[in-house]
């Protein structure tokens, strides 16, 4: 669904579900339509739930370190405006601008088929030189993940950030996302087994039980010390 500005020629395209209770969308990006063309304006970040989740990826510590190669799990494509920032990093590399800039090679996993096809054809979030996308379970993805790193302790094989953006298909009065799979104490020692030392977990958290908030972070207290 696109939002219009017809004195800018840019829209707001609006990825909907009609199923979830949580505003009806997943996601939103300003589209440019120049020259008959269309442009995803992928450094403009429209959700403030996902700039969020990317200033928590270099605030708490997990991206910008500048003196190595650094990595990145997005669980959840949605239309992809996460992954779509990073790429725009890619693009400043050789920016005179920003001598110092690094950026992440970026993992995308989501479980949808259908997901895919429409953040690469209305989104324009497609596999670069530096991401990649798996169409697939993402708790076998990251059980998978842990158990080859167990076995062969391969570095490669470990994420600086891991991003946890994936919400239930269904209406729930309870927890909406992340998907309750992800809560399994075994799951998250998973992922805590895929994050590099001094790496960041960021989870997109929604609910419309307010006793749920405590509890969560009660599950995931092991991966970080939370001060007020």
């Amino acid at each position: 669904m696109d939002i219009s500005n017809p004195s800018q020629n840019i829209v707001i395209r609006y990825l909907y579900s009609e199923k979830l209770g949580t505003g009806g969308y997943f996601t939103r990006s300003l589209v440019k339509i120049k020259d008959g063309k269309e442009i995803v304006m992928k450094e403009n970040v429209v959700s403030g739930y996902v700039r969020g989740m990317l200033l928590a990826c270099f605030l708490a510590g997990g991206l910008g370190k500048k003196d190595k190669n650094e990595s990145a799990l997005i669980v959840g494509l949605g239309g992809g405006a996460m992954n779509n920032f990073f790429s725009t990093l890619e693009n400043q590399k050789n920016d005179e601008n920003f001598p110092k800039l690094t950026f992440p090679y970026v993992t995308i996993v989501d479980i949808d088929p259908t997901i895919y096809y429409i953040a690469r054809r209305w989104y324009d979030s497609k596999p670069t030189v530096f991401q990649e996308f798996f169409v697939d379970d993402a708790i076998t993805f990251v059980q998978n993940r842990s158990s080859v790193f167990a076995n062969t302790g391969n570095a490669n094989l470990l994420y600086d950030v891991i991003m946890i953006d994936c919400s239930a298909t269904e209406p729930t009065y309870d927890l909406v996302a992340p998907i309750v799979e992800f809560m399994d104490p075994k799951v998250l020692k998973d992922v805590k087994a895929i994050l590099k030392e001094g790496g960041t977990v960021v989870v997109n958290v929604v609910s419309f039980n307010l006793e749920l908030g405590p509890k969560i972070l009660k599950k995931v207290k092991f991966f970080c010390f939370l001060t007020s």
